[in-house]
């Protein structure tokens, strides 16, 4: 493990030293509301917007310009300790789901994983996001191992820790829902300890939430309407764009106030499966090709907006090479993951893989109807690699009983 965790930072340290990434787009958004955080933090924090896009992330980037000083080379530190940190997650849930060599297999191809190398120099509330989700689901699944008693309370800091998750990226709510339905369908316990394990899980999702939406609701700053669902499935519903984020159906936006857009947005999202449902369908299979088929985003985002006085001419001149090894490696990936879903169909699953199964195929139909980018498949791609861990391992071993 301590050979792992220093060969994932050192990788992601090098890449962040020799690629001088500047933040735009979103992702300058969580930099200047970190500065703005940073200011405001501890004294006026009834002036920050708590329902602002990524809220979660920008907050600890707040914490991390207080304390440091406004550094991006601070920021980027950040994403490789987070780096690290799931690195450890992921040998723990993948041990804990098969066994020792499948567990160390997954943390190699975690270590070496391209796509990752790259967003580290990037500031996407993505790192966060994925280190809160992952470990809840290894408290998830420890929860299946230890006694009645203290499954409870794993399950109950489970939901703590999605609620978390949600303050960085709301479809964190889509994780609880499917722990809920995980713990009340597919536990082999009495009802009444299914209900109340579920219920639990929800009550600490819950606690966080109220917190969060208190605040919010405290603060009374208009929340940017474009982060919600009507938004998403607006652009996902656009032929002409494959689904994507484009200028055309964000100029909603411009010409209406927030509650008529909203509306007309949903709307027309609807209006467009509607009319036409077979072009939908067709849209649907080309969408997948975006998000479920290009790896291209680690790669994209740290090299679109470098910093121009630093040398960077060599990063440019191998940008073809740099976006063929992630792609590359992904289809690697998705080979031996395919490999180990072979090798899982005559095993009993347990709770555990059945929640990842579910999650994945929950944001598989759901980016169905969403807008879809190549990044947004990236928190799912470490359910591959633990899959591929499983794959790669010499024999099909039997995955632990729940």
């Amino acid at each position: 493990m301590i050979i792992s965790v220093f060969v994932i930072i050192l990788l992601r340290l090098i890449w962040i030293l020799v690629v001088p990434t500047i933040p735009f787009s979103d992702f300058e958004v969580y930099h200047n509301f970190g500065i703005f955080i940073s200011k405001q933090f501890p004294i006026h924090l009834l002036s920050i917007d708590y329902d602002a896009r990524g809220f979660g992330y920008s907050f600890v980037l707040g914490i991390i310009y207080k304390i440091f000083g406004v550094s991006l080379f601070a920021a980027k530190l950040l994403n490789v300790f987070l780096s690290a940190l799931t690195g450890i997650l992921l040998y723990l849930i993948a041990g804990s789901l098969f066994d020792e060599c499948t567990a160390r297999i997954t943390t190699v191809l975690y270590s070496i994983w391209p796509a990752q190398i790259m967003y580290n120099s990037v500031l996407a509330s993505e790192h966060l996001f994925i280190f809160f989700i992952f470990l809840g689901i290894a408290m998830f699944i420890g929860a299946i191992k230890v006694k009645p008693d203290d499954a409870f309370t794993h399950i109950f800091l489970a939901g703590v820790i999605f609620g978390l998750a949600y303050t960085v990226r709301f479809l964190s709510i889509i994780i609880v829902a499917t722990g809920f339905m995980t713990l009340l369908f597919f536990q082999e316990h009495p009802l009444k300890n299914r209900i109340r394990s579920s219920l639990l899980l929800i009550s600490g999702f819950a606690i966080v939430w109220i917190l969060f939406t208190g605040l919010g609701a405290a603060v009374d700053i208009p929340s940017d309407p474009r982060t919600g669902i009507q938004n998403s499935l607006l652009m996902g519903t656009n032929y002409e764009y494959t689904g994507s984020w484009n200028l055309v159906d964000s100029q909603i936006w411009e010409n209406n106030s927030p509650e008529e857009a909203k509306k007309i947005a949903f709307q027309t999202g609807l209006s467009r499966i509607a009319e036409n449902p077979g072009g939908f369908l067709k849209l649907i299979f080309e969408k997948f090709s975006v998000i479920w088929g290009n790896e291209s985003f680690g790669a994209y985002w740290s090299t679109v907006n470098l910093d121009s006085t630093k040398s960077t001419d060599s990063i440019l001149q191998n940008l073809s090479l740099i976006l063929a090894v992630p792609q590359f490696y992904y289809f690697g990936i998705l080979f031996f993951s395919l490999l180990g879903c072979y090798k899982l169909k005559n095993t009993n699953l347990n709770i555990g893989i059945r929640f990842l199964f579910i999650i994945f195929l929950i944001f598989v139909i759901l980016h169905s109807f969403l807008e879809v980018q190549s990044r947004y498949h990236y928190p799912w791609e470490l359910i591959f690699i633990i899959l591929g861990g499983y794959g790669i391992a010499c024999k099909p071993v039997i995955p632990c009983d729940p």
